[in-house]
């Protein structure tokens, strides 16, 4: 249980470095892995990440979950404390995508931004009228998208 509530929440809320062409930001996988819609190298790339990324969160979910188990820790107190550093997570603006991210100006938007900026079927669950907040492709990425697209 501790294991699986670690790896998706590793899977759905970590932030990611993504790299293409430079660090293009700190992202859930989910975002990087669609970003391979654009076909292409950023098909490619995002199948990188998505191979990488998994297999290092599923190491990460077996440690936690055999420390858990080797020093006898409730499985269900071990399963909210994981649930619940994952949602304050979310709720960090630690998430951005752009160039020059040592300067940490780009880094100001929480999961749920990201989430409602790339995939916009999730805007009904939101203010229809608020201006997106995230632009996931910066302008040298859109244009390497569109070059192997």
């Amino acid at each position: 249980m501790t294991r699986a509530a670690t790896f998706l929440g590793l899977m759905l809320l970590c932030p990611c470095p993504w790299f293409a062409l430079a660090v293009g930001g700190l992202l859930p996988l989910p975002v990087i892995v669609a970003y391979g819609t654009a076909g292409g190298v950023m098909l490619a790339i995002s199948l990188i990440h998505l191979v990488v990324y998994t297999w290092i969160f599923h190491k990460i979910a077996w440690s936690i979950g055999s420390f858990v188990r080797h020093r006898h820790i409730s499985q269900t107190f071990a399963a909210a404390v994981v649930a619940a550093i994952f949602v304050a997570i979310g709720f960090a603006p630690i998430y951005g995508s752009g160039e020059n991210l040592a300067a940490g100006n780009k880094l100001k938007h929480t999961a749920w931004d990201v989430y409602r900026s790339t995939f916009p079927s999730l805007r009904h669950f939101s203010n229809q009228y608020s201006p997106s907040v995230f632009t996931p492709l910066s302008p040298v990425l859109k244009s390497v998208a569109s070059r192997t697209a």
